[in-house]
């Protein structure tokens, strides 16, 4: 593989604290953010749109995403 090449993002769940900052910080729109309660927060992927910039990862500070 080239040198910086970017793949799809994977998501640890187990590291995730639903901070969002994902979601923020993508120009594509693809991590979508639900709070379905004041305890629940749902992230969700949509891959079709992702241009696989990284932003997520970066600004991730669980890193939580790779």
């Amino acid at each position: 593989m080239p040198e910086g090449f970017r793949g799809r993002p994977v998501f640890d769940a187990e590291k995730c604290v639903g901070c969002g900052g994902c979601a923020n910080n993508c120009s594509a729109r693809c991590i979508l953010v639900f709070d379905v309660c004041q305890e629940l927060r749902i992230l969700q992927y949509v891959g079709r749109r992702c241009t696989y910039c990284g932003r997520c990862a970066e600004v991730c500070p669980e890193k939580a995403i790779t």
